[in-house]
């Protein structure tokens, strides 16, 4: 997962409303109803738009598209489609962060370091 921030000031005047332009990828993991298992590939390219709350809490809506690709072997599925979810993000005193996701595929918990 990687961002870039392309909006450092927002669209809203007195809202830290900060606009990135973010891309994710990695694996799925799943099964098949033949009992076969595999394992696919996801990625997405879309704008998060953040809603700082506090030096701690950031809520954040996304859009943009999301691309899945299934092995061979189970069909060699590929499809692309529009993303749109919703997600928070947690900001320690550290440059760790946790974040939650949720968007018609995927929901995720993970920890994020600040560079």
């Amino acid at each position: 997962n990687g961002a870039y921030l392309i909006k450092p000031t927002g669209w809203i005047d007195d809202i830290d409303d900060r606009v990135w332009l973010e891309v994710e990828a990695g694996p799925s993991f799943f099964s098949a109803p033949t009992g076969m298992s595999g394992t696919g590939l996801q990625y997405s390219t879309h704008v998060r738009w953040d809603f700082t709350s506090n030096e701690y809490w950031t809520i954040y809506a996304l859009g943009g598209l999301s691309v899945f690709a299934v092995p061979r072997y189970l069909g060699s599925k590929f499809s692309i489609h529009p993303r749109f979810g919703t997600g928070v993000e947690y900001q320690t005193k550290t440059p760790l962060m946790f974040r939650a996701e949720i968007s018609a595929e995927f929901m995720g918990l993970g920890v994020a370091l600040n560079f």
